[in-house]
C-alpha cells in the first residue's frame, strides 16, 4: 500500500467527504484534531484490480468501477510476509492490499491545487505496511510495476481529492527510496516528467539482486510447492496460482532460514532495458528536483548483504563482482567502523553517484544527514518525517528537529525549496545539511562539506582499482591458456591426449586464478588503498 500527502492549509468541515473518481465514488472519514481543525482521510483507494487468481503474478490491470459509494474510513489487510526477519507471521494480511491511503482537506477538495507527496514505505519489498502509521502524525504534520500504476493512477484522479497532478513529490525511505529513485533518473518511466515533478529520498540502498540467484530461488519454491513437474513455464505459473497463499508463506519462511532468500530488484523493465546496466542508469539520470537524506550511521557495524558475497560489488555494475564482494569482506574484517558496513556504504555511495549525475545532467540536489543523538541509524529519523519509531524520551531538541523536517518536506514539495539556507549541491564541494540540534552546546543544523568521502573513494578509487586489476588478470591466464593450448595443438599430439591436457590445462588455470585472487585480496591488493 502507498501513502498520498496533500500539502494544505486547514479549513475546517463536520461532514465526511465524497470524492469522485474514474470509477466511482468514495466516502472517507473526518477527524478532528486537539487543536480543532478537521482532516479528511480515504483508505484503501484502489489503483488497480487485486491480484488474485489468474491476475497473480501477472501485470496490473486497471480497476474495475463500482456503482455505489464505496466505503474508504478503514485499512485494507497488509501484504502477504513471512520474512524471517520479523519474529511472528504478521496477521490480517491478503493477496488483496494494493491500495492507496489519501490525507486531505476541504480546502484542498474544494480547489484541487495542493501539492502531493506519494509515499513509499521501506522494509526490503518484504516486510513492513502503510497501516503501520499513524493517522494523527501523518494529519498533524503535512496532510515496481504496480508503483508505476499507482502513480499513474494518482496523475489521473488525484485533482478528485484536491491534488494538482502537476505538483506531485514521489517520497521513499529505504527499499522504497530505492523504487523511487530509481523510477526518478529512469528515462523508461518517465522521461517527459508528467507523472511526477520531485524526488525525497531517504536512506536508500541502491542495488539489484543477482538474476541467476533469484532464478535458482524462484525455481526452488516452484519445486517445493510440487509445481515443477512440467517443462512448461505456463504450466509451472498455472500451478502456481492454484497454491493457496498459507502454503507459500511457509515455504518462503523455511527457505530464508536455509538463506535462500528472494528480495531486491531485478535489473530490467520497467526501469531500464532488460539486463540493463544500473551504471548507465545512473549516468543517464532524468535531471529533476531531489532531496537525498540519510543518517549518519545509518545500518552502523551491521551487514545484511553479506549472505552473497557478489551483492556489495553490484551497485556499481563491476565486472568481477564475486571477486569485489570477496575483497570488500577482507577489508570489512580488518576493519570494525560503518565504513565498511555493506548496507551503509551502498546508501553513502549511492547518494553521491546519484546526485553528481543529476546535477551533471541539469538537475538541482539537495543533501542532508541527520546527525541527531541517539541513534542516527537507518530508522531513527522515521519519528521525524512519519511518526514511527518515536523515541520514548522525546526530547526537547527532538522537537526542534521535528519541525525541521514538516516544513522541509513541506517547502521543498511546494516550491522546490528546502529551506533558503540549505545550498543545493555543489559536486566539486560534496556539500550537505546537518542536521542536528543541541540547544544546551549551542549547536544548530548548518552547511557542511565533503559527504561520506572516504567512502566513495574507497569504492570510486581502491575498488573499482582492484576490479580493473581482477579483469587484467584473468585476461593474461585466459591468453596464457590459449598459448598453450596452441602449442600443444603444433606437437601433433594424438587427439585424446590434446583433449586430456586442454582439459587439465583448464582446470589448473582456474584454479591459479581463484587462489592468486583470493590470497592477493589480502596481500598485493593492499597497495590499492
Amino acid at each position: 500500500m502507498y501513502i498520498v500527502l496533500f500539502i494544505f492549509f486547514i479549513y475546517p468541515c463536520l461532514c465526511d467527504p465524497i470524492a469522485r473518481t474514474s470509477y466511482g465514488a468514495l466516502k472517507g472519514l473526518t477527524i478532528q484534531q486537539e487543536d480543532g481543525n478537521h482532516y479528511h482521510t480515504f483508505k484503501s483507494v484502489p489503483f488497480m484490480k487485486p491480484p488474485l487468481d489468474d491476475l497473480r503474478f501477472e501485470l496490473p490491470q486497471k480497476p474495475d468501477p463500482w456503482k455505489n459509494i464505496r466505503d474508504a474510513s478503514n485499512y485494507s489487510p497488509a501484504c502477504l510476509t513471512s520474512t524471517d526477519r520479523v519474529e511472528k507471521i504478521p496477521q490480517n494480511m491478503s493477496e488483496d492490499c494494493l491500495y492507496l491511503n489519501i490525507f486531505t482537506s476541504e480546502k484542498c477538495m474544494e480547489n484541487s491545487d495542493c501539492s502531493v507527496i506519494i509515499y513509499y514505505h521501506g522494509g526490503g519489498i518484504s516486510l513492513d505496511s502503510a497501516i503501520m502509521f499513524p493517522d494523527e502524525f501523518i494529519l498533524e504534520r503535512y496532510v515496481k510495476q504496480d508503483c508505476l500504476m499507482s502513480l499513474h493512477f494518482i496523475h489521473n484522479e488525484v485533482s478528485n481529492f484536491g491534488g494538482d497532478p502537476t505538483k506531485v513529490t514521489i517520497m521513499g525511505h529505504s527499499a522504497g527510496a530505492f523504487i523511487v529513485s530509481t523510477m526518478a533518473i529512469s528515462r523508461s518511466v518517465d522521461p517527459d516528467r508528467k507523472l511526477f515533478r520531485r524526488l525525497i529520498s531517504l536512506s536508500m540502498i541502491p542495488y539489484f539482486d543477482e538474476s541467476e540467484l533469484f532464478y535458482h530461488n524462484i525455481h526452488e519454491i516452484t519445486k517445493r510447492s510440487g509445481c515443477d513437474n512440467s517443462t512448461s513455464f505456463v504450466v509451472k505459473l498455472d500451478c502456481m496460482k492454484r497454491k493457496d497463499y498459507h502454503d507459500l508463506l511457509i515455504i518462503q519462511r523455511q527457505m530464508e532460514k536455509e538463506n535462500l532468500k528472494i528480495w531486491g530488484f531485478l535489473n530490467g523493465p520497467p526501469f531500464m532495458e532488460k539486463n540493463g546496466n544500473l551504471t548507465e542508469l545512473i549516468e543517464n539520470a532524468v535531471p529533476r528536483e531531489v532531496i537525498f537524506g540519510c543518517t549518519k550511521n545509518e545500518w552502523g557495524y551491521k551487514t545484511y548483504s553479506i549472505v552473497n558475497p557478489s551483492v556489495p560489488g553490484k551497485f556499481m555494475s563491476f565486472e568481477n563482482p564475486f571477486e569485489v564482494g570477496n575483497y570488500f569482506d577482507d577489508l570489512q574484517a580488518q576493519n570494525n567502523s560503518t565504513m565498511f558496513s555493506t548496507d551503509s556504504q551502498t546508501t553513502f555511495v549511492g547518494i553521491s553517484l546519484y546526485g553528481k549525475s543529476i546535477v551533471k545532467n541539469g538537475g538541482k540536489v539537495y543533501i542532508f544527514q541527520s546527525d541527531q543523538e541517539p541513534g542516527s541509524n537507518h530508522v531513527s529519523d522515521m519519528q521525524y518525517f512519519i511518526g514511527f519509531h518515536r523515541e520514548k524520551n522525546h526530547t526537547s531538541d527532538m522537537d526542534i528537529v521535528d519541525s525541521f523536517y514538516s516544513q522541509m518536506l513541506v517547502n521543498f514539495t511546494k516550491y522546490g525549496n528546502p529551506s533558503p539556507v540549505w545550498e543545493p549541491l555543489n559536486i566539486s564541494r560534496m556539500n550537505y545539511y546537518s542536521v542536528q540540534v543541541d540547544t544546551e552546546n549551542d549547536i544548530w543544523p548548518s552547511m557542511k562539506e565533503n559527504f561520506h568521502e572516504n567512502e566513495y573513494n574507497l569504492w570510486m578509487c581502491n575498488i573499482t582499482a582492484f576490479d580493473k586489476y581482477v579483469s587484467e588478470q584473468k585476461s593474461r591466464k585466459l591468453d596464457f591458456l590459449l598459448t598453450e593450448n596452441n602449442e600443444l595443438l603444433n606437437e601433433n599430439t594424438s587427439v585424446t591426449t590434446i583433449i586430456f591436457l586442454s582439459t587439465c590445462g583448464l582446470l589448473i588455470s582456474v584454479l591459479v586464478m581463484i587462489f592468486i585472487v583470493r590470497k592477493k585480496s589480502r596481500n598485493d591488493y593492499v597497495l590499492l588503498k
